[in-house]
């Protein structure tokens, strides 16, 4: 009869269940004579979820036929190209061979608009297929929003977590009794609730090259009986899905000298760019690696704010001996390599994190750069952009960083040069003696308004934390910021900034006021220890009234205190600033940071000028000095 060769046969195979994606397809060439049998072999092979599954309990079908396994593909398939696949779907029965009934309300999938690595897809899929069999996300215990732990089919290990971005602290749908609309202030001032999944995967993104390694983190659409689903009726849900870290403890369970300086540069250098908020040591897992610790950075939600209100008590390795040393090669090309200006578009349109946010992230990069480039530490860089932590609870205001003072100004600076007031006149301009001048308002002081929890500890504060980082900033000889006879400092008693901080007239973010009362050495200790405990902090976390919302959009809002965020001024929200605007700040800023590091660190080697750490200010009386701009930028 002569040879008859056969042509191969292209099959596109997807889940039967809603959700499934074109790139979660498995696309396979097969030639006729295969049995079906055959055909789930090669699918295991492309999905590590399916492994463990028996071939009994995967159910093929084709236009609705369920294709047996001793049958041959070409039985029930005719014509296919690599053009025109036939669509095969999969069913898979829970481990009892039956339909699962609750099999439509399960399945998950990644958000396509955030790039995924292929391990990380195939681990989304392994997750997808075991939820589909039987085995179920279960919650952690601790913390304040949700964290479903997640194993395969073929291992009791927990391979990944998901957070639904509506089960946070404050959120709609949160499983600890912390409930509240969603963009509620949050467990601190500057990130709301349901915005902490963007920043998770956010802070994998921004961690290039996976310099200081961030686990390998997407965001996904995910549904279980199992999530905290209102009214009865399961619902689709988007979180952050991040792999599993099989850790050594954490970094508090070890002695910091046991950690490499390259090491603890590489966390720092994250949290600078994220503006973390909560780097305690619970944050900071510990994996053995060639029998040297290594450092591990987790939970990222409370980061990327909108404002700059952290303590030097909030980052762990500030009182840490490695973050004194000089920075390597290594670490100073990579400074030097980043690009906020280009992070920033790239994150906004992948997680939607707000523009005001990502400014100030492209400021405390600028600053990063600017200081490695000058010679200092990352604890020098640190003392310039956090707040000093008083180490008690007492009645004295809350005094703002370098960097902060410096962002105020700029902005005041910038808003003048440009014209775009708003009917707010910066301080600057308004103590000038000038013939004709707008109406002024007073400004609000980049402070948050009174909460019922603090904001200044951590959700989880280091339990390391020693006296001696209450007086490391003595030790340094930090200069202020320059401004003019020191005439706008909080402390000035010709222009009252405690009743232009807020509308309740509270001169800082917790009401503070009044003079610092100096403690002994064992009451300061006793206080670091009541204000950094975990106990402490959740006493002051209220139980706000149910209202149940949707999940959210992949765009999220800026709150109910972005009036207080440090881009924001009165009829000016801080997401919305003209690209004229943004260009004269950045301007003005990359100007007064670099005359700031020219002036107070002119060498590596050199100590900032001045008794204390204070130099000495001098009065320019120009009006191009008093708007912290060039003259040619005034108008």
């Amino acid at each position: 009869m002569g040879l008859v060769e056969d042509e191969p046969v292209h099959l596109r195979i997807r889940s039967a269940h809603p959700g499934q994606r074109d790139t979660d397809c498995i696309d396979l060439t097969v030639m006729p004579f295969n049995t079906w049998q055959m055909i789930k072999k090669q699918m295991r092979e492309h999905r590590s979820g399916l492994r463990a599954i028996p071939d009994h309990n995967i159910r093929l079908l084709h236009k609705g036929i369920e294709l047996r396994n001793r049958h041959c593909v070409e039985t029930y398939i005719k014509n296919s190209t690599a053009f025109s696949p036939a669509e095969i779907q999969f069913v898979l029965l829970d481990q009892g061979d039956r339909m699962d009934s609750e099999a439509k309300d399960i399945g998950m999938y990644r958000d396509e608009q955030v790039p995924t690595r292929s391990s990380l897809l195939e681990l989304v899929n392994e997750i997808s297929d075991a939820m589909r069999t039987g085995i179920k996300p279960k919650l952690t215990e601790d913390g304040t929003g949700a964290t479903y732990m997640l194993r395969g089919a073929s291992s009791g290990k927990t391979l990944a977590v998901f957070k639904p971005k509506d089960e946070e602290a404050f959120a709609p749908n949160n499983p600890r009794g912390y409930v509240a609309e969603e963009n509620s202030p949050s467990l601190r001032q500057g990130v709301c609730s349901t915005q902490q999944a963007a920043r998770e995967v956010a802070a994998y993104l921004l961690d290039h090259k996976q310099f200081a390694g961030v686990p390998p983190t997407t965001m996904v659409h995910a549904k279980h009986p199992s999530f905290v689903n209102p009214n009865k009726k399961v619902a689709w849900k988007i979180g952050a899905f991040q792999e599993f870290v099989h850790s050594q403890g954490t970094c508090g369970d070890y002695g910091r000298q046991m950690f490499s300086v390259p090491s603890v540069h590489a966390i720092g250098i994250l949290d600078v760019r994220l503006v973390n908020l909560d780097r305690n040591d619970g944050n900071l897992l510990v994996a053995i690696e060639n029998r040297r610790p290594k450092l591990i950075p987790i939970d990222h939600g409370l980061s990327l704010p909108d404002r700059l209100e952290v303590y030097t008590c909030d980052l762990v390795w500030m009182e840490w001996p490695q973050a004194r040393e000089p920075f390597g090669a290594k670490e100073l090309e990579y400074i030097r390599a980043l690009d906020g200006a280009r992070d920033a578009v790239s994150i906004e349109r992948q997680v939607g994190v707000r523009r005001e946010c990502l400014r100030l992230m492209e400021v405390t990069t600028m600053l990063l750069q600017k200081g490695a480039e000058h010679g200092l530490t990352l604890h020098q860089i640190g003392l310039i952009m956090y707040r000093e932590d008083r180490c008690s609870e007492d009645e004295s205001p809350v005094q703002p960083s370098v960097l902060e003072k410096m962002i105020t100004r700029c902005v005041d600076s910038a808003l003048a040069a440009v014209g775009e007031g708003h009917g707010t006149v910066s301080s600057t301009v308004e103590s000038l003696d000038l013939d004709s001048i707008r109406a002024c308002s007073p400004i609000r002081r980049q402070v948050s308004p009174g909460h019922s929890f603090p904001a200044c500890p951590s959700p989880l504060p280091s339990p390391m934390i020693s006296p001696a980082v209450c007086n490391f900033k003595a030790d340094l000889h930090l200069p202020p910021l320059d401004d003019a006879d020191d005439e706008f400092d909080l402390q000035c008693t010709e222009f009252d900034f405690g009743r232009a901080a807020s509308p309740e007239g509270r001169g800082d973010h917790d009401g503070r006021s009044g003079d610092h009362q100096d403690e002994s050495p064992d009451e300061t200790v006793a206080l670091r220890k009541v204000r950094g405990s975990a106990a402490r902090h959740r006493q002051h976390l209220s139980v706000r009234p149910s209202a149940l919302g949707a999940s959210g959009a992949s765009r999220e809002g800026s709150g109910k205190d972005a009036s207080s965020a440090i881009f924001a001024r009165p009829n000016l929200d801080g997401s919305k600033w003209s690209h004229r605007l943004e260009q004269a700040f950045k301007r003005h800023f990359e100007v007064q940071l670099t005359d700031y590091f020219k002036k107070h660190f002119a060498n590596a080697s050199s100590k900032p000028a001045g008794d204390d750490g204070k130099a000495e200010t001098k009065a320019e009386s120009s009006l191009a000095s008093a708007f912290g701009v060039r003259p040619s930028d005034v108008d």
